[in-house]
């Protein structure tokens, strides 16, 4: 801050670098679920009955869940230096800085626990498939 209690021009250009870089990230980071409904819906239909393809499918369905559940860390990192960041410009422009109120649950950790229950669900499925697939073979 200088002097005056004003933020000064490295602050705000640093304050609109990671206000900047988390719209990006966001834009990005969404992507992922999208892209496993998509691929899901798409593969149950072709799938359904190969126990194997089913496993492959749950593999790549955890990547991508771990991947995101990465990104959603990093994004909460860059919220929270934000966040340090708008503290400080409260002391100077209060009305202008919004005040979030917290849910019980945020949603991205929310998503992260609905994606990998529905990986687990899978692979459950897979391993019905599978396995009766196997015992009839011998």
């Amino acid at each position: 801050m200088s002097d005056e209690g004003k933020p000064d021009d490295i602050q705000i250009k640093l304050y609109s670098l990671l206000v900047d870089q988390l719209h990006k990230y966001t834009s990005v980071i969404w992507q992922i679920p999208a892209a496993l409904l998509a691929v899901n819906t798409f593969a149950l239909d072709k799938f359904s009955d190969s126990g194997v393809l089913l496993l492959g499918l749950v593999f790549f369905d955890a990547a991508l869940v771990y991947t995101f559940q990465c990104m959603v860390a990093r994004q909460q990192e860059i919220i929270e230096a934000a966040q340090k960041t708008e503290a400080q410009f409260k002391k100077t422009y209060n009305a202008l800085i919004p005040e979030f109120k917290k849910g019980w649950l945020p949603a991205p950790k929310f998503m992260v626990f609905v994606l990998w229950s529905l990986v687990v669900v899978l692979l459950v499925h897979a391993l019905i498939v599978l396995i009766p697939g196997l015992c009839l073979r011998h």
